[in-house]
């Protein structure tokens, strides 16, 4: 019997090879797609990582503008050299620091000087100018520092709870809410120990009107400072890191101002910036570490703040810190490139080392919140 003959057919090449093929177009497009999805992400990436650094950079421009001084020169028919007490570099910080403080100053970066083209913007506080509520309330007693079983009418006009009644009452007709002093009592109340964090406030009801307004935004234009509606920020108002129970008055914060009912910060141009610096310079001749706010202010912060000495309630003139003694400082910096911007908040703390003849001023950070 004869077998059948047939014909060899390599038909299964064909769809072996269309398969390898479909394979790698699959391959490729995917890989292209991961390729077109990543590459605008690391973009986006390489932009953030540099506007991190100069964001983080404006803090060090805040750390070389609070531990600058310069020394005082000497005449030719002095023998000794004049001195560098504490009096002298409080002048030279009010002078330095307080023209521009709470407002922004800019450092535009230019390729070709700087290798890069961006722009840090970097502003100063202090937080001596704002209320510490671990200072000012008693967490073992439960009540504010000042409290007393008895107290006559005008102890009670100058008390901590006074101050905090009409300190709220001008927040609540800005930003609403209600009952805010209420709620900030029973929220202290509560608590067995010291607050960790300002932001901690935000659990208390009715301080949800923070939630969006917690960290400092200095204004950006003079119309801004002087007409806009603005809000309070949360970490603007209160702090817990000075350790004081008082509020300087030379270092008061923009919402500390607004909350007192004086003039808000306003943004001010270079050239006005220097204005203020040669007046504050005039103001500081007769400066001393100690003041006594009921002769001074009308003369030295009048003009600034919008209100005689006179016009202060009792409880706002009876918490005016009369010594000058800042070691805590706040700084908000933004920095920019290729329009992404990394904003942070750091909190520095400054101190003085005397060694022998020679100054050395130290600023550390103390914490640093990313925005």
């Amino acid at each position: 019997m004869m077998k059948k003959k047939y014909a060899r057919r390599s038909g299964f090449v064909m769809v072996l090879t269309m398969l390898v093929v479909s394979l790698v177009v699959t391959l490729t497009t995917y890989i292209m797609y991961r390729t077109s999805m990543f590459m605008p992400y690391a973009r986006t990436a390489l932009r953030q990582q540099k506007a991190r650094l100069l964001a983080t950079s404006g803090i060090q421009l805040a750390i070389s503008q609070l531990s600058q001084y310069e020394k005082p020169e000497q005449k030719d028919d002095d023998k000794k050299k004049p001195p560098v007490d504490d009096a002298y570099l409080a002048r030279q910080l009010l002078m330095r620091v307080v023209p521009h403080l709470n407002q922004w100053q800019r450092v535009p970066l230019i390729k070709e000087e700087d290798g890069i083209k961006g722009e840090i913007s970097f502003c100063i506080g202090s937080e001596r100018g704002k209320i510490d509520i671990n200072a000012v309330y008693d967490f073992e007693n439960h009540q504010f520092i000042d409290d007393k079983k008895e107290q006559t009418e005008d102890e009670k006009k100058k008390s901590w709870r006074q101050f905090f009644k009409d300190l709220f009452a001008n927040v609540q007709k800005t930003m609403g809410s209600s009952n805010l002093f209420e709620s900030f009592e029973k929220f202290l109340k509560q608590r067995q120990y010291k607050l960790d964090d300002v932001t901690e406030l935000l659990q208390a009801p009715g301080f949800e009107i923070f939630k969006n307004y917690i960290f400092y935004v200095p204004p950006t234009t003079a119309t801004e400072g002087e007409k806009a509606w603005r809000p309070f920020f949360l970490a603007d108002l209160f702090t817990v890191a000075s350790g004081q129970d008082k509020i300087d008055p030379w270092l008061f914060s923009d919402s500390v101002r607004a909350g007192l009912g004086l003039n808000r910060v306003v943004s001010e141009a270079p050239d006005k910036t220097e204005s203020a610096r040669k007046m504050m310079q005039e103001k500081v001749q007769n400066f001393s570490l100690s003041t006594d706010w009921k002769k001074e202010w009308d003369q030295v912060l009048a003009s600034l703040y919008g209100k005689e000495y006179s016009t202060l309630t009792p409880c706002v003139a009876s918490h005016l810190a009369t010594k000058f003694e800042p070691t805590i400082f706040s700084v908000v910096s933004y920095g920019t490139f290729e329009k992404v911007t990394q904003r942070l908040y750091a909190l520095l703390e400054r101190t003085i080392l005397k060694q022998e003849e020679d100054v050395v001023i130290q600023v550390k950070i103390k914490k640093i919140y990313w925005l």
